[in-house]
């Protein structure tokens, strides 16, 4: 490699600020436009996914990742069967009712919750506030993406293992604390929120829908 040219992505996809990347010469389907992400001291700080939504996936995460798999030839992670969102990475109004209402600025928010898991039986819902993951603060999604990483590594789990995770969690309706602790499963394949569904009845002449929630 003897000369580059820096593409440019701005702080709402790269989720960082002053990220440059080394874009590729064709954008295609079949083969990613992707690539290593630099800082403005020109430190590799990940790589990203130009095709379609750009992801960004943090150096740290990466190395984890290649850890694994030299140990385990998968990338064994474990299903907590919730979707979140970082408070800080949320817009200004949804951060302010937050903190007014909870005085709550940190921490991961759960937008959703799969159907049926472990999670959901211990009594964690959608719009509850996750402080803590096994005792270590969490604030963004790539810190939760370290620690579920790790919990793989020092305990040499593989694939179809088992893992305890223990959840510091604010219930927004009950307004209260809770240390939540469960079980979860290990898996390489991507995570499916298993969405709650029921049925609706209409009416006469009608028929009935399935909506999911």
């Amino acid at each position: 490699m003897t000369h580059l040219r820096p593409g440019y992505y701005n702080a709402n996809m790269c989720e960082k600020p002053h990220l440059m990347f080394f874009p590729g010469k064709e954008r295609t389907i079949k083969y990613d436009n992707g690539g290593p992400i630099i800082d403005l001291d020109a430190k590799v700080v990940g790589m990203i996914n130009s095709h379609r939504s750009g992801s960004f996936i943090p150096s740290s995460v990466l190395l984890k990742c290649l850890d694994l798999w030299k140990e385990f030839k998968s990338i064994p992670r474990p299903h907590l069967g919730l979707l979140f969102s970082g408070i800080k990475l949320l817009d200004l109004v949804r951060v302010e009712k937050l903190w007014q209402k909870y005085k709550i600025d940190d921490g991961l928010i759960v937008e959703e919750i799969s159907k049926g898991s472990h999670a959901e039986e211990v009594g964690i819902r959608r719009g509850d506030i996750i402080e803590c993951l096994n005792g270590e603060r969490i604030s963004n999604t790539v810190q939760l993406e370290n620690v579920l990483l790790s919990l793989c590594k020092s305990a040499g789990n593989g694939l179809d293992a088992k893992v305890h995770v223990s959840v510091r969690v604010f219930h927004t309706r009950k307004l209260r604390w809770k240390t939540r602790e469960f079980i979860v499963g290990v898996s390489e394949h991507p995570e499916v929120i298993q969405r709650d569904r029921y049925t609706i009845t209409l009416g006469e002449g009608t028929s009935a829908a399935s909506v999911s929630t």
